[in-house]
């Protein structure tokens, strides 16, 4: 399935103010970062962020993406789509980057443009017929893998502003078997020899023609490739070219979450790590630590590209310095080379973590409640309407009336009931998963507007989950149609008994 070309898909936002923190770094080497952060930091932020009303949550994909998805070549894609969600749901996206000496993974690019596809097969071209080890040649290897979206009209290409040409060759699935040859995994989970033997041939495409040492080598000028980024809504085009065919994957999601960002120091920590004993160990034993060429070597390039990006941070965030990781010694124990980060050390870390983010958070939750205090009138109306769009929200996506169908006896049911005088409530009762809700919401949605109909779906939100919340809700709601001058009450009785005056009025 093709994505890179296609409008980016609807999203719809979370009505229930959320406040995100994008976690980006490499996994082996950050292990015991990213657990202290998930055991220590992330629940005292989702605390912070409970008492404003607010939800938290923290995206770490480490778990977020799937074997398959990673054979389909859909890694980048799933982080790209969760950054644009945090986009577009958090106040600002937060954005935690780890970075230790491990540069990481590089991807091959899983969408490209024509006119990338056109410089890749002219770098196939000049290696002339020589063949693989599949008796193919590197052209017949680029276009088996990177085949055209046949669904996409393209317009006159000479029109088109390179940095928003459509992304319409598609890097083909690895699960699909070509020649009867397999590119999936091992049974130990290793890249298959065939799969090795098509990513040497497309790799050498690529450093032909998209070279990129002299680039890291140099220095990254970002503030130039941010320029050049004219589309910084879809992540995809907020990573320089050189950077979506040579970057790390970590490095590409920083691109996104922060070197492209607006107000990257408002809402972007970083902390760096170095480890200062790697001499006590053999290249063998830092492989989770650094990275390492084919012979095993200390692969020098990639520490060139780690050096430029943590550069292009600072430079990035100016006076919002990167945080140092306090525990920078590697240790032997039990045979494995692990982390020597003492209790002490672990937890001043997180108390830092959380003490740069709480004035982040803080400062986002009282932008968006426009510094209203709790329990005014503005903050009150806020509450209201976001408590009611939720409920809207849940209700249409349950009881579409596209798909709803059946059911028009209770339907017309309810609608006698509403038309009546009848002082006894209406029951709708049936067994779990029947489809109650959908069919009140059905119900509700055939009311006229003129009938300033009101609906809460219970479960939906906090604030419906309990009989104070709920009749707290409610009343607000009818205040806006019967007056009143008074506050609003805060106990469950005197709830009730307002509530009933509203229903008699």
């Amino acid at each position: 399935m093709s994505y890179g070309n296609l409008p980016d898909p609807i999203t719809k936002p979370r009505l229930r103010p959320v406040i995100r923190v994008f976690v980006s770094s490499t996994f082996s080497d950050m292990k015991h970062e990213r657990n202290a952060l998930a055991a220590e930091v992330y629940p005292r932020l989702e605390e912070l962020c409970q008492k404003n009303e607010f939800q938290f949550q923290a995206i770490d994909l480490r778990w977020g993406v799937s074997t398959e998805a990673g054979l389909d070549h859909r890694t980048m894609q799933i982080c790209f789509d969760e950054l644009r969600r945090a986009q577009e749901i958090s106040p600002e996206p937060n954005f935690l980057v780890l970075l230790g000496n491990r540069y990481g993974w590089r991807p091959l690019p899983e969408a490209i443009t024509t006119a990338e596809f056109v410089a890749l097969s002219t770098a196939a071209g000049a290696a002339g017929k020589s063949q693989t080890p599949f008796g193919k040649t590197a052209l017949q290897v680029l276009e088996e893998w990177y085949r055209c979206d046949e669904n996409i009209v393209l317009p006159d290409l000479t029109a088109i502003d390179p940095n928003r040409a459509p992304l319409n060759f598609i890097l083909q699935p690895r699960r699909n078997l070509r020649d009867g040859r397999d590119f999936t995994h091992t049974h130990d989970g290793k890249d298959t020899q065939d799969w090795l033997v098509v990513q040497q041939v497309l790799w050498k495409l690529i450093n032909t023609a998209f070279p990129g040492e002299e680039w890291w080598l140099n220095g990254v000028d970002w503030e130039r490739h941010v320029a050049e980024a004219n589309d910084l809504q879809n992540p995809k085009r907020a990573i320089p070219q050189i950077a979506r065919f040579q970057a790390s994957a970590t490095e590409q999601e920083i691109w996104c979450g922060a070197l492209s960002a607006e107000n990257a120091e408002r809402h972007v920590i970083a902390c760096f790590r170095e480890i200062t004993n790697p001499g006590d160990f053999s290249i063998a034993e830092l492989k989770e630590f650094f990275d390492r060429t084919e012979s095993g070597e200390f692969d020098h390039a990639a520490i060139a590209r780690q050096t430029a990006l943590k550069e292009a941070i600072r430079i990035r965030l100016g006076e919002n310095k990167p945080l140092r990781i306090p525990f920078s010694r590697l240790k032997r124990e039990n045979d494995r080379i692990l982390l020597d980060g003492s209790e002490a050390d672990t937890k001043a870390f997180c108390d830092t973590v959380f003490e740069r983010f709480r004035p982040i958070i803080e400062r986002q939750i009282d932008e968006y409640w426009r510094k209203s205090k709790q329990g005014s009138p503005e903050r009150a109306t806020r509450e209201l309407k976001i408590e009611r769009d939720e409920h809207a929200r849940f209700g249409r996506e349950l009881g579409r009336k596209k798909s709803f169908v059946g059911r028009q006896s209770t339907l017309d049911a309810i609608a006698d009931y509403l038309q009546n005088s009848s002082m006894l409530p209406l029951v709708v009762h049936g067994s779990s998963g029947c489809g109650k809700t959908a069919l009140m919401w059905r119900a509700f949605d055939n009311i006229l507007e003129a009938q300033k109909p009101i609906i809460r779906l219970i479960g939906t939100t906090p604030h419906s989950s309990d009989l104070r919340g709920l009749l707290t809700s409610l009343c607000q709601e009818l205040r806006q149609r019967n007056r009143h001058t008074d506050a609003l009450p805060t106990e469950v009785k005197e709830l009730c008994d307002e509530f009933d005056r509203h229903l008699h009025s």
